[in-house]
């Protein structure tokens, strides 16, 4: 499907094209999908639920994939995307279970909440230093992914960002983050070690709870804000193996 002209693919009620009959199933035998040069938006669910489609390539004129717009296509294996998009959405590859890698250039500023949830096959992801914030649930159940670069422009890692990324042995995390979210590495039981920044301002309730490998935590920060003092305990809440805390 080569989908070519100028300006937005956006459709308010959702009725596009290929999922516009009742009757045909169209939007399941989409294999490959091709943005021409002068689309600037993909909208929101524009390819949500197309369980059959394995390729997409997106033109550099692009700047902004709408919310939910690669949601659950199950058979997508990689993409790129190009150095015109600033935005990608909330849940854009939300579900994409085959999906093992993906390019993120530096012109993308904000990656929304929940944009790569449940991509169990991603391994690998490289966030570039023009993002200040990873948003809530962003690689949540990503199950598959090993280790994560967090770079030096982030100051938010929001909740629930990386939960049950089961899979995660490596995280840096820079001295410039100055807030964890709640359940931010809940449940990544592959964790062995982790060093909390000196720049951190606050920390949630059960952001490394669970995380079951865990034996040692490396805490810099000076002073750190919680919102309850039962929250503190939380933090590290069924860290059975944590053996070590250097402070």
């Amino acid at each position: 499907l080569v989908i070519e002209g100028t300006g937005e693919i956006y459709s308010p009620s959702n009725s596009y094209p290929w999922k516009m009959d009742k009757n045909f199933d169209y939007k399941n035998d989409i294999k490959t999908v091709i943005f021409s040069e002068g689309i600037t938006l993909i909208g929101n669910d524009a390819f949500r639920d197309c369980t059959g489609l394995k390729n997409v390539k997106i033109s550099n004129t692009v700047t902004k994939i709408g919310g939910w717009a690669f949601n659950n296509c199950t058979s997508l294996i990689s993409v790129e995307i190009p150095n015109s998009v600033t935005e990608i959405s909330s849940g854009v590859f939300r579900g994409c279970t085959s999906l093992t890698s993906v390019e993120i250039p530096n012109s993308v500023i904000t990656i929304s909440d929940t944009a790569f949830k449940g991509c169990t096959s991603l391994t690998s992801v490289e966030i570039p230093n023009s993002v200040t914030e990873i948003s809530n649930g962003v690689f949540e159940g990503c199950t598959s992914l090993t280790s994560v670069e967090i770079p030096n422009s982030v100051t938010t890692i929001g909740d629930t960002a990386f939960l049950d990324c089961t899979g995660l042995k490596i995280v840096t995390i820079p001295n410039s983050v100055t807030t964890i979210g709640a359940s931010a590495f809940l449940g990544c039981t592959s964790l062995p070690s982790v060093s909390i920044p000196n720049s951190l301002n606050y920390l949630s309730n059960n952001a490394f709870s669970g995380c079951t490998n865990l034996t040692e935590v490396f805490y810099n920060a000076k002073s750190c804000y919680t919102s309850s003092a039962a929250e503190q305990f939380a933090i590290f809440k069924d860290c059975d193996n944590l053996s070590t805390v250097i402070i």
